[in-house]
Parts: structure tokens; C-alpha cells; sequence
């Protein structure tokens, strides 16, 4: 009956189970200035390639919707007098889910008597207009069609020029030989902690991530020539963005794959309102399996994992929008051998002590974000942000005695006592403010200015057994915290359509 069970749930690997099934689909989204984030009225929007022709244009919100579109993968074009036009590929329309598009369009330099529009594909350009090389975004369907990439956006990166992944599986990110440990994540803009399950205290990332693909939007990727907003970088930055929710219908899917089973849920909070809702839970599918009792394994690795984001319109004090990401993880090993894990303490791998190593550890990142307009070209974003994360470690001696049998020959071990060696707790919580100030002086210029403040709070303890003694002693003992300030400012000029130049100061 098990082995009925196991293969049954194997079958359903990798299954979405979606509703609202139609062979038609509709595509709706947003179209602002690039630089100004103020919504373009009138741009022209088709789906190249329709015969007949099927198209729309926006409206005084910079919104366009089309209707009925049958199911696959469909370019988009954008037009706008004044503007670059842009060409926008590998759209997939599937069944069950509204496409929800955020576009942006550049402001052309050129002043001529005749305006000629032709369609730009913008695959990989940044997200954020200050960077402009060793820079680009990585859309969802590219991450989805990475092979071996298990949904997780971490991989992907490791196809790119001057970056590579560690050998031993995990999915850290080497950017020109620097440290993973410099490696800068970011959520919707925020500064978080690295976004891995597993997290160890003498390491940099675990194997697993915390992001799920299906929340993802267009993020971007930087391995140099950073910005003055990112002055603390010394390695490379992933801005990851989280979609928005369906802000017209309520929509859910179940997922069932290798990594986790996972439950989203998307949709408006009134019809007629903007503001939408957006969360995800996801558990491992491997301790599903273990605990409903398909097959036994040892050492299960446990993790689970949520994220959320909420849009909040307004229509005099702006865009609220509030998000989250947060997980747990840990794995537990019985009498754990030299060849799996080098145990901290004094005892370890003596003939007559058997070790248990029980590994955990969490994460959590939520913020605010609040977005108002102040001109038609200018406009400020803040933000609030908590992140934490830490790593408990436990090392268990049991003392044990050899079992015979009858004629001399070792059975089995036989344990006598049960006791704490080794103990670590590591934790590590920053608080941060951000307030940037962005003027679209003209098209061709730009100027952004902003300051930063974090306050680091650290609380670190290690501690273990003295000898055979029940007396504890305390290895690290550690909890200060700092403050830092930061401010920066940058200047992008363009001197045609194809010369930009940005520069900035940070201190």
C-alpha cells in the first residue's frame, strides 16, 4: 500500500493544479515614464504578429487591458510619439492566471520634424535606470526555462559572464572571484538577509532557497559598475521584486512539486479598488513524504517557507506597499560519522560516544515601501525595513556500552546517558530607513538623491561541556550593535539615444 502511495505521489511531481480553466486569456498592465514613474497616456500596445490586428492603447492611468487572447507565448510592441518604441518577447499566456504587466517606456532625445517609431527588444535591460552596464534583469520565464535551476533565481545567475557557483551544491554566488559573503540580496529594493534555507554559521548560503518562483517579477542582476546607491557593495547585488497581486479577480493555485508543495492565494480587496493582495506558503515535500509514512528516510531535511506583498493605492498620499519573506529550517542527525559533518565539542567521533547534531535555523525580511508623486516628473520613495536571521546548533553525547550476543560478537550499541555538549545561538537583526528624492529634470537628464540608515543588533552565544564535567563553559558571549549612515547622489545624462552617461558620489 505504501509503495501504491509513493508511486502515486511521484506521478503528481511537478503537477500545478490551477482554477478557472479557459482557452483564452487576458493581458492587462500598466505603462509609465521610466524616468519620472509617471503613467504615459495614449501609448500604442499590440501583440505583434495578430492578424487580425489586435491592439489597444492606455488610458489617463497609463493602464491598457486586452481581451480574449488565445493561450501560448506572444510578443508585445510599445509605441509612443516621443518615445522608444520597445518590443516585448516570450510572453507566456496560460489558463487559470490573468497577465498582470508593469512596462516602462524611455523618453527619446531626439527633436526631429518626422518622427519614425520603431520597436526596441528591451530583453535584459535594467530595471533601475541608473545602472547601466555589468547589469541586467532576469524576467520569470527566463528563470523558469533554466535547466537545473529547481525554480530557484539563484541559479540562472551562474550562466552569466564573470559569475560561477561553489562546487559542493550549494547555491552560492561568485561574482569575478569575490566571497559569496559579499554578496548583497535585496527585496523590492530593501536590503535583506541571503534568501537560503540551511543557513550555517560556517558558511554563506545553504542549498535550498526561500524565494518562490511563482511570486517572482523582473528583477535585476549587478556584478559592477554600481551606482552611487550602491555604494556598500563589494561583490555583486540581486534586487529581486515581487509580482503584485491581482488587483480585478480572485485567483488560487496548489502546487506540487519535488522541492515543496505550496498553496498561493492573489486578489483584490473590493471591486473598483487598486490594491491588491499577493501570499504564498510552500512545505517540503520530502518531509510530506517521511512523515505520512511513504518511505522513511534519515536526516530529513525540514524547511517551510511564505511571502506576501499588499498594494495599497491611494489617490492623494500614494502608493503603499507592504512585504515579506520569512522561513524556518532544520535537520536532525542520529549518531552522525565523520564523513557527514565534523561536529563542534571535545568528544567528537571517541569510541564510546555516539553524537546527535541537530541544525536549525530562520530567517525573516519584512518592510514598508511608500512611493508619492510631487510633480508630474518627480516623486520620493521611503522605506521601513526588519531583517533577522540566525543559526542554533546542538551537539548531544549519549555514552554507550556494546551489546554481545552469545558467542562474543558486537549486536548493536545500547545507550546509557544522554547529555548537551556543544551549544550555539547566532542572531543577527538589523533595522533600516531609506529615502530617496528622483526629478526627471528634462529627457536628458536625471538626477536621484537619498540617505540610509541601519542599526546592526548582534546576539551571539556559544557554549560547551568542560571535559567529562557537567560544568558549562561559555565560549562567545557577544551582543552590541552599531548604527551606520549613508547618503549618495547620481546624475544620469543623455547625450543621444545611444550615449548615457551616470555618475554619483556616496559617502
Amino acid at each position: 500500500m505504501k509503495k501504491f502511495g509513493f508511486i502515486a505521489l511521484v506521478t503528481m511531481l511537478y503537477t500545478t493544479l490551477t482554477f478557472g480553466q479557459n482557452m483564452v486569456q487576458t493581458i492587462r498592465g500598466t505603462i509609465l515614464d521610466t524616468d519620472s514613474k509617471s503613467p504615459i497616456i495614449g501609448a500604442q500596445v499590440i501583440i505583434f504578429g495578430s492578424d487580425p490586428l489586435v491592439g489597444t492603447v492606455t488610458d489617463v492611468d497609463g493602464k491598457f487591458r486586452l481581451e480574449n487572447v488565445a493561450l501560448g507565448k506572444i510578443t508585445l510592441e510599445l509605441s509612443y510619439l516621443g518615445y522608444e518604441g520597445q518590443t516585448i518577447p516570450s510572453i507566456e499566456v496560460t489558463t487559470g492566471k490573468e497577465v498582470v504587466l508593469d512596462l516602462s517606456m524611455q523618453e527619446s532625445v531626439l527633436q526631429m520634424n518626422e518622427v519614425v517609431v520603431s520597436a526596441r527588444e528591451n530583453k535584459g535591460e535594467a530595471l533601475n535606470e541608473m545602472s547601466l552596464i555589468s547589469t541586467r534583469s532576469i524576467s520569470l520565464d527566463e528563470s523558469k526555462q533554466y535547466a537545473g535551476g529547481f525554480n530557484d533565481p539563484s541559479k540562472i545567475v551562474s550562466s552569466f559572464a564573470g559569475v560561477s557557483s561553489s562546487q559542493d551544491g550549494n547555491n552560492d554566488i561568485i561574482v569575478r572571484g569575490n566571497s559569496p559573503k559579499y554578496m548583497q540580496w535585496r527585496l523590492e529594493g530593501v536590503e535583506i538577509t541571503t534568501p537560503n534555507h540551511f543557513a550555517d554559521q560556517n558558511a554563506v548560503s545553504g542549498g535550498i532557497t526561500a524565494l518562490n518562483n511563482n511570486l517572482l517579477s523582473t528583477s535585476d542582476f549587478h556584478t559592477g559598475a554600481f551606482s552611487a546607491e550602491y555604494g556598500d557593495v563589494l561583490s555583486g547585488v540581486y534586487d529581486v521584486n515581487l509580482r503584485a497581486g491581482n488587483n480585478e479577480k480572485f485567483e488560487s493555485s496548489f502546487g506540487l512539486g519535488i522541492l515543496g508543495t505550496d498553496l498561493m492565494l492573489e486578489g483584490p480587496f473590493k471591486k473598483g479598488y487598486g490594491g491588491s493582495y499577493l501570499a504564498n506558503y510552500r512545505y517540503s515535500t520530502v518531509t510530506l513524504i517521511d512523515k505520512i509514512g511513504l518511505l522513511d528516510f534519515g536526516g530529513v531535511p525540514k524547511f517551510q517557507d511564505g511571502a506576501f506583498k499588499v498594494l495599497l493605492p491611494t489617490k492623494k498620499a500614494g502608493i503603499f506597499s507592504l512585504f515579506g519573506l520569512g522561513g524556518s529550517s532544520s535537520v536532525f542527525f542520529e549518531d552522525i560519522q565523520p564523513q557527514i559533518s565534523n561536529t563542534p565539542g571535545d568528544h567528537g567521533m571517541l569510541e564510546n560516544v555516539q553524537e546527535d547534531y541537530d541544525k536549525s535555523a530562520f530567517l525573516l525580511n519584512s518592510g514598508l515601501n511608500h512611493t508619492i508623486a510631487i510633480t508630474d516628473n518627480s516623486y520620493i520613495k521611503s522605506s521601513i525595513s526588519l531583517e533577522t536571521n540566525g543559526s542554533t546548533d546542538k551537539v548531544f553525547e549519549s555514552n554507550t556500552v556494546p551489546i554481545m550476543d552469545g558467542e562474543g560478537e558486537i549486536q548493536r550499541d545500547s545507550v546509557i546517558s544522554t547529555k548537551l555538549n556543544f551549544k550555539s545561538d547566532l542572531k543577527k537583526t538589523i533595522y533600516r530607513a531609506a529615502f530617496t528624492y528622483n526629478n526627471k529634470i528634462n529627457a536628458k537628464n536625471k538626477i536621484q538623491v537619498g540617505i540610509k540608515y541601519a542599526l546592526f543588533d548582534y546576539d551571539y552565544e556559544q557554549s560547551q561541556l568542560q571535559g567529562d564535567s557537567a560544568t558549562r563553559s561559555t565560549l562567545v558571549d557577544f551582543k552590541e550593535n552599531i548604527g551606520t549612515f549613508r547618503s549618495f547622489v547620481s546624475w544620469k545624462h543623455r547625450i543621444n539615444d545611444d550615449i548615457t552617461i551616470v555618475s554619483g558620489v556616496t559617502t
